[in-house]
C-alpha cells in the first residue's frame, strides 16, 4: 500500500509540474486589445511581475495594481506600471490539448502502477 500511495504521488507530482499553459510574448498594442488575462511584465530596468486577471486594470497607457490580500498588501511595493517602461509583455494561454493529453497519460500511468503493485503483492503472497 505504501508503495501504491508513493507512485500516486510521483505521478501527481510529474502532473503538476507539466504546465497546461503555454506562454507567448505579445506586443502592448496586441495585449491591449485582447482579452488581456494573466502576464508577466518586463519593464525597462529588467524588473519582472507577474500579474494574474482580476489583479491589475489598465487606465490612461498605466497598468494599476491592484491588491487583493486581505490586510491590502501590495507584494511588488509599486502601485502601478506606465505603458512605456514596459518592455515586454509575456501571455499565458490555457492549452486544453495538452491537459488532455497529459491527464490521459498519468491515467494510464496510474492504472499500469496499481496493476503493477496488485500483481507484486500476489506474487509475494505465494
Amino acid at each position: 500500500m505504501k508503495k501504491l500511495i508513493v507512485i500516486f504521488l510521483i505521478i501527481s507530482t510529474a502532473l503538476c509540474s507539466t504546465s497546461c499553459y503555454s506562454s507567448k510574448y505579445i506586443s502592448k498594442e496586441d495585449w491591449l486589445e485582447s482579452a488581456q488575462g494573466d502576464i508577466k511584465v518586463v519593464t525597462v530596468d529588467s524588473t519582472s511581475y507577474e500579474l494574474r486577471e482580476g489583479w491589475y486594470e489598465v487606465n490612461n497607457d498605466t497598468i494599476f495594481i491592484i491588491s487583493k490580500s486581505k490586510f491590502n498588501i501590495n507584494p511588488y511595493g509599486v502601485s502601478y506600471i506606465p505603458l512605456n517602461q514596459v518592455k515586454q509583455l509575456e501571455q499565458k494561454e490555457f492549452q486544453l490539448n495538452n491537459t488532455i493529453v497529459i491527464a490521459t497519460f498519468g491515467v494510464v500511468l496510474l492504472v499500469a502502477a496499481v496493476k503493477f503493485v496488485l500483481f507484486l503483492a500476489d506474487i509475494t503472497r505465494e
